[in-house]
């Protein structure tokens, strides 16, 4: 199946699927028992999009529908914004650097530990050899520990100035709510060289994913 077209196997009157993860204390780890029909997940609960439309995606080996992923309007996006900023505003933001880190190689390990599942759900999802998307599942999570040990360190500078009555520094902080657009062909990977930083940093982050291939976020 490797190498295969997908967007020939999409019914191009599709419109534009956004998978919407609004991570607040970063509390969408991944779920062994996961089940070919998902959800969005604004504020840490299972919520279906409002207009109710789904979309099904296929194997590229077989052309056979194999999973069922939500499509959300501009409202869902909506709703999943505003989630995420309340996340930003009232938790995320303010956690110690040091216990960001804690979740981000929460993530990895459960990465690791989940690596054959999630190669065979982006095997089945995107056409790629089974054993490139199983060893992507593990090394992905060095994304995530990577970033973990960036949490604590960010710094700021003293700005060397003409005045001697002054002293100019510079602060990092935060910035707020994060999209994330993933392309289709490699989920997992794309996915982690946005998110971990932007979490790492104590933003909260959405994701629109690929509506060619979405199921392994």
């Amino acid at each position: 199946a490797s190498g295969c077209n997908k967007q020939k196997l999409i019914n191009p009157k599709t419109r534009i699927l956004f998978i919407l993860y609004v991570l607040i204390y970063l509390n969408f780890l991944i779920n062994p028992s996961w089940e070919t029909e998902a959800t969005i997940l604004p504020e840490r609960s299972k919520i279906l999009p409002l207009a109710g439309r789904t979309i099904e995606t296929l194997n590229p080996e077989n052309n056979e529908v194999w999973a069922t992923v939500p499509e959300a309007s501009a409202k869902d996006v909506d709703r999943a914004v505003k989630a995420a900023q309340n996340a930003f505003e009232l938790s995320w933001a303010n956690l110690h650097p040091r216990d960001r880190a804690k979740y981000l190689r929460s993530l990895a390990n459960q990465l690791r530990d989940n690596a054959e599942h999630l190669g065979t759900i982006e095997t089945k999802d995107t056409g790629k050899i089974f054993r490139e998307t199983k060893t992507q599942a593990n090394y992905i999570a060095e994304y995530y520990d990577y970033f973990a040990g960036l949490a604590d360190k960010v710094e700021g500078t003293v700005v060397p100035i003409d005045k001697p009555d002054m002293q100019v520094t510079t602060t990092r902080t935060p910035i707020g709510v994060v999209a994330a657009i993933i392309p289709w062909n490699s989920q997992m990977l794309l996915t982690a060289v946005k998110l971990a930083p932007a979490l790492a940093m104590g933003n909260t982050v959405v994701i629109k994913a690929s509506e060619l291939a979405p199921v392994t976020l």
